[in-house]
Formats: C-alpha cells, structure tokens, sequence
C-alpha cells in the first residue's frame, strides 16, 4: 500500500513538474513575440513595454492554449488595453492585437478632470445612478498582484456587495485619456 501511494505522489509530482516546464516555455514565447513587435519602431516599443497576463485557457485540442493579455501604462492598466494570443507547439499560431497604439502620445493628452481618489470614483458613479449617500469606510486589498481599494458596507449596492476601486487609464476615441478608477 505504501509503494502505491508513493507512486501515486512521484507521478504528481513528474505531471506538476511537466507543466510548471511548458508554461515558462509558453511565457517565453509570448516575450518573443512582444519583442518583435516592440522592434517595428521606437512608439511600438513603449506600446509594448508593460502587460501581464490576465487568465489562460486550454483548448480542447491537446497543447493548444489561450493567453489573454492587459496591457499597462507606468504600472496602471489600461482598460480594453488587450492582447488575445493562442500557443502551441511554442509558437504564437494566433493573435488578436487591441492594445492601444502610440501610447505615449495618447497619455499626454491625459485630461485635467481625471478622477483623481477613490472617493470621488465612488460618489461620480453614485450621483449619476441617483444612489443614496455612500458610507465610504475603505481598505487596502491587493488582489491577483494588484492593489485596489475595497469599500464594505456602502449602502448603494445590491444585497450590499463591496465596490471594488482600483486607478485605470481609460482612453477615448477622440484619444484622450483619463486616468480614473
């Protein structure tokens, strides 16, 4: 019985092993292939210089997977700042590229009536839905790596969830950008 379950562990621990192994060769990959895309010109590097990884996906057909990507600008995401890529056999075979160009640029324009705290994110939200006055007693929370503020006990929100705030850029088309939460 003691042979069995030591088997049992080994192979867990080999199968653990394989996979920790193909994801790291999977994640160079992706390095790559942002390199060569950063090698087109001096604005595609910035544009791509900073994204991680937001979830992965396995495909039904085997060693196929899927990476969806965000993108980021001095360490704050950018939203729909996103990079969808599938990979197998370590290689990209498919992508879909909607981070936002000419980043740089665009974040320059960054408008003066960006929303500046979490308190005023909340309370702007909160006076165009015609919501009651928000309790706002916050605390810090860092969630999937990233620091966002967590109001509890608001009074605004259905069966009294917490409201989640956390800074973005979030750009326009007329490329403006707010930096918001």
């Amino acid at each position: 019985m003691e042979k069995q379950c030591l088997l049992v562990i080994l192979l867990l621990v080999w199968q653990v092993s394989i996979s920790q192994n193909n994801k790291q060769k999977e994640l160079t990959v992706i390095k790559e292939h942002f390199n060569n895309l950063k090698k087109k010109s001096k604005m595609a590097s910035l544009d791509y210089a900073e994204w991680k990884i937001t979830s992965t996906a396995p495909s039904l057909k085997k060693g196929l997977t899927h990476y969806y990507l965000t993108q980021y600008y001095k360490g704050i995401p950018i939203v729909n700042g996103t990079y969808n890529m599938s990979i197998v056999d370590n290689k990209v075979n498919y992508s879909i590229n909607q981070f936002i160009t000419n980043l740089t640029f665009k974040a320059a324009k960054t408008k003066s009536n960006t929303i500046t705290t979490e308190e005023q994110a909340v309370l702007t939200v909160v006076n165009a839905h015609n919501l009651p006055t928000a309790k706002l007693v916050r605390s810090k929370e860092r969630i999937r790596g990233e620091s966002v503020t967590n109001y509890k006990n608001t009074g605004v929100t259905e069966d009294n969830e917490p409201i989640l705030v956390k800074k973005v850029y979030f750009f326009t088309k007329k490329n403006y950008a707010y930096v918001g939460m």
